[in-house]
């Protein structure tokens, strides 16, 4: 699946501007385009997932996106920081 989201992005001229772990930030490569992505890779393969867990899933990267650890930076912050020219795209 990965290869596949890396190909329709290069395909439409994103490139991935930030990874970690399973989640990753693509940005438009066209000035004149300002289109953001962040995907998060949530492995649903398993049968024994349910609705519930998957939320928990999606609610955790809400979590992370937002918050600023003491040992870390949320992703929030992280993004922001690729826009050091321009933080006002970044928000």
């Amino acid at each position: 699946m990965r290869e596949l989201i890396h190909q329709v992005f290069a395909a439409y001229e994103f490139k991935e501007k930030w990874q970690e772990d399973d989640i990753e930030f693509f940005s438009a490569e066209a000035e004149d385009k300002t289109s953001f992505f962040l995907v998060d890779y949530i492995d649903a393969t398993s049968e024994g997932l349910t609705d519930t867990q998957l939320l928990a899933q999606l609610n955790q990267l809400e979590k992370d996106y937002i918050e600023e650890e003491p040992i870390g930076k949320g992703i929030k912050r992280k993004i922001q920081e690729l826009f050091s020219g321009n933080v006002s795209i970044a928000a």
